[in-house]
């Protein structure tokens, strides 16, 4: 067990940020890209300028990933040493796919890039409003929680929200919005979770705890999942009504619900409010 585990370590964080990358890229595609890229530039020789050219990083990035998985495969690749190397390379993958998906969210949500003037993130449990419904985010991809802020404010009930967040969505949340709450990072996900502040847990990908629906569970939070990688057992109700999907959530039905489409997830969790 050990021995495949071990080698097979290295590359699931290069490919949980690859995908970020790729979804992410839901971009202008006629849009220039002007940002320095020192570790593209560095390992590619390539200064992407589009994001076709974003694309064709990500291409070489996913085809590294499927040959270093393939070597972990029984009856691959058997020397320590080449083990070390192969997570060597993994690393250097996942930092190049870290600065695809960087990129790709500066374009996309017009996030800072190095201002300094930029205005401090208010963060802990403390600054958290209890006598608003409190809408917690957990995850690595802050696309769900701009669609969520996106919709309040259009709305007009950002101010009768508390929407923030934990772990790397939360600081993304802060980039995108000074309306959101950094709740800490993912050393104090189940603390956080175990106080009941949160109504709803809007989980996207990673930095997710395994038993974070069971936690949930004892503290009569819901839970709404947007990504079929963390889909933890819950029906997949995208294409059902969203008064349904409250209904069965608050009569208990069910513990909460997948939904893919993340404009549904804002319009369900603000009628929820």
């Amino acid at each position: 067990m050990h021995r495949c585990i071990g080698p097979c370590s290295p590359c699931t964080g290069p490919c949980g940020h690859a995908h970020g990358g790729r979804s992410r890229r839901e971009l202008r595609y006629d849009s220039s890209i002007d940002l320095v890229s020192p570790i593209i530039t560095a390992v590619t020789g390539l200064k992407p300028e589009t994001v076709h050219d974003l694309d064709r990083i990500m291409a070489a990035l996913e085809r590294e990933l499927t040959n270093l998985m393939a070597s972990v495969h029984t009856g691959q690749e058997g020397d320590h040493l080449e083990f070390e190397s192969k997570a060597l390379h993994a690393g250097m993958i996942d930092t190049i796919a870290l600065e695809v998906a960087e990129i790709a969210q500066i374009n996309l949500y017009d996030f800072p890039t190095g201002e300094a003037d930029t205005q401090l993130q208010e963060i802990g449990m403390g600054v958290i409003d209890r006598d608003k419904p409190v809408i917690l985010c957990i995850g690595h991809n802050v696309a769900p929680s701009t669609e969520i802020i996106d919709y309040a404010d259009t709305t007009g009930v950002l101010e009768d929200l508390e929407i923030c967040g934990l772990c790397c969505t939360a600081l993304d949340q802060g980039r995108y919005s000074l309306s959101s709450k950094i709740a800490g990072p993912i050393s104090r996900q189940l603390m956080f979770i175990k106080t009941g502040i949160p109504d709803v847990v809007v989980l996207d990908e990673q930095c997710i705890r395994p038993d974070i629906l069971e936690l949930c569970r004892e503290r009569n939070i819901s839970v709404i999942t947007t990504s079929d990688k963390c889909s933890l057992g819950l029906e997949d109700r995208t294409d059902d009504n969203p008064y349904r999907i409250i209904r069965d959530i608050a009569e208990g039905k069910i513990p909460g619900a997948l939904i893919r489409d993340r404009e549904k997830v804002e319009g369900l969790l603000l009628n929820w409010h």
